[in-house]
């Protein structure tokens, strides 16, 4: 958490909310957190509009993915490469275990 910055982020952030929040919404209409009194499941319509967003990003990440399949070796290993001027020794590879793939 503190590499990716986001320790400082999401410091005084309800994070018992932001967990409540990015699991699977509960069945029920009325759903609301006794602690603080914030609904923590979605309306119909917010799911429908996060669904948009899930295929949306989905189709972007399926563009990158062909993208790195077609691009060649010596370019994969720029990608990968921390370094300004000089190419990583092995290119960039896709995860290839399903449990990483939606």
């Amino acid at each position: 958490m503190r590499r990716t910055g986001w320790d400082l982020m999401f410091d005084g952030a309800c994070r018992d909310f932001l967990v409540k929040m990015s699991e699977l919404p509960a069945v029920g209409l009325d759903a609301w957190d006794a602690e603080d009194d914030m609904p923590y499941v979605s309306t119909l319509e917010d799911e429908a509009w996060l669904q948009r967003i899930m295929l949306a990003v989905d189709g972007v990440f399926d563009y990158c993915e062909d993208t790195i399949r077609s691009m060649d070796v010596s370019m994969r290993c720029w990608l990968r490469s921390s370094e300004p001027y000089r190419p990583y020794k092995a290119p960039f590879e896709l995860v290839s275990q399903q449990a990483t793939t939606y």
